[in-house]
């Protein structure tokens, strides 16, 4: 059995990152996930939407992490409601493709919730880090970085 075999056997996480805090919250994740530990385990896929195109970049450089899917949503100018229907359509083609058995997001981002949706709406497993933090004040929430 060649190793490309394994592979495709493996239980599939569909990380999804769109933003400079989620790339730098999930960092450490996926790369104990894609350790050699872990790599007989899982297959890692690493999707990113885009959302802060410059900034996400320079953060996957800085904690030297590489994506394997670039969906590079971003437009100048664009209405979040916009946003979230493309990264939504995005994402749902990909796991259409990919067929995850879980798909992980970070925060309370565009990419985050219609990343989620789309998984839900495909009865795929949702892992939310950092969900159920609490600062008990709406008008100021626990910062993102």
């Amino acid at each position: 059995m060649t190793s490309s075999t394994n592979t495709k056997k493996l239980p599939k996480i569909l990380i999804v990152i769109g933003t400079r805090p989620e790339t730098i919250k999930c960092a450490p994740l996926i790369t104990e996930l894609k350790s050699d530990h872990y790599r007989s385990r899982f297959q890692v896929i690493v999707l990113s939407t885009g959302q802060h195109r410059q900034i996400l970049q320079q953060t996957l450089i800085a904690f030297q992490q590489k994506i394997d899917i670039n969906l590079d949503l971003m437009i100048y100018n664009q209405q979040l409601s916009k946003l979230f229907s493309r990264i939504f359509y995005g994402v749902t083609e990909q796991i259409n493709l990919i067929q995850p058995n879980l798909l992980l997001v970070q925060g309370d981002t565009t990419t985050a919730l219609a990343s989620s949706l789309a998984a839900a709406y495909h009865h795929i497993p949702v892992a939310h880090v950092e969900a159920g933090l609490r600062s008990f004040n709406l008008s100021n929430p626990y910062p993102e970085e």
